[in-house]
């Protein structure tokens, strides 16, 4: 049989493990996005392996909209001229020539969109441009296999490339762009970047008209130059029931301690 004050004690422990559950809550988890860059393009095609007696190889210019990690690209191929042999071969680099940051092959496919999954990809920066090649083994003349590209440029941030020279210098294309996509894992991000003046500004407490019980309570930063930015935190019923619900189970480890000491007299 446990004594009485064990039994307090023991009680005293229970409170004090709740209180802490609910003070520090459930841990947070940054879940990462699927951050998808997709350009649409038709009305024409580009080649790589035999053309004007040169094996061709070509370049897509790219950049992201947010940095993360590359997972997975999209390319839609057309209708094959003659009959290539071999796989297809595939590098993304930072640079036309550059350092290859990954690379692979898949079979092609006329006429299909082509999913490639990339595994242990690498990190992307939304800041540079990258390029997804595509090139295939000698192929016999009137050979090649063709990518869905549009006939003018349709997407501003890169262009198509093509090398006759098994990829050693490049000159750009006639063409406009692939029809492609790129998937990254990252926090995802499409708003526009805020212009920030660097001028002194002046900070005035405030409390805006929200009715209650949802108000805002924040800062005012006003530049001459510029509209109010408003930093704000919203008082919502779940922060006020959470706030009870502390002072409560603060108030039963009191009770706790209380009969505890006065069991032991």
């Amino acid at each position: 049989m446990m004594s009485r004050n064990a039994h307090g004690l023991l009680t005293v422990k229970l409170l004090a493990l709740l209180v802490l559950a609910v003070l520090i809550g459930p841990l947070p988890v940054a879940a990462a996005d699927s951050c998808t860059l997709s350009v649409t393009a038709s009305g024409s095609t580009i080649g790589i392996g035999a053309l004007a007696g040169a094996q061709q190889s070509v370049a897509q210019g790219f950049k992201i909209n947010s940095t993360g990690v590359l997972t997975e690209f999209r390319v839609r191929q057309g209708t094959n001229t003659g009959s290539p042999t071999g796989t297809i071969k595939w590098e993304i680099r930072g640079a036309l020539p550059g350092s290859i940051l990954a690379s692979g092959n898949f079979t092609s496919a006329p006429s299909s969109e082509i999913v490639v999954l990339v595994a242990g990809g690498p990190i992307l920066s939304a800041t540079n441009t990258y390029y997804l090649i595509f090139y295939a083994d000698s192929q016999s003349a009137g050979n090649r296999y063709n990518f869905q590209v549009s006939a003018a440029t349709v997407y501003a941030d890169g262009d198509v490339s093509v090398s006759n020279n098994a990829g050693a210098s490049w000159t750009a294309s006639s063409v406009g762009d692939f029809d492609f996509k790129i998937i990254t894992a990252g926090l995802c991000s499409t708003a526009t970047p805020t212009t920030f003046v660097t001028e002194t500004p002046t900070i005035t407490p405030t409390a805006s008209n929200t009715p209650s019980p949802t108000p805002n309570y924040g800062i005012e930063i006003t530049a001459t130059s510029g509209a109010p930015m408003k930093l704000e935190r919203s008082a919502t019923y779940g922060d006020v029931t959470v706030f009870i619900g502390e002072l409560i189970l603060m108030g039963l480890i009191f009770v706790a301690f209380a009969y505890t000491f006065w069991r032991r007299k």
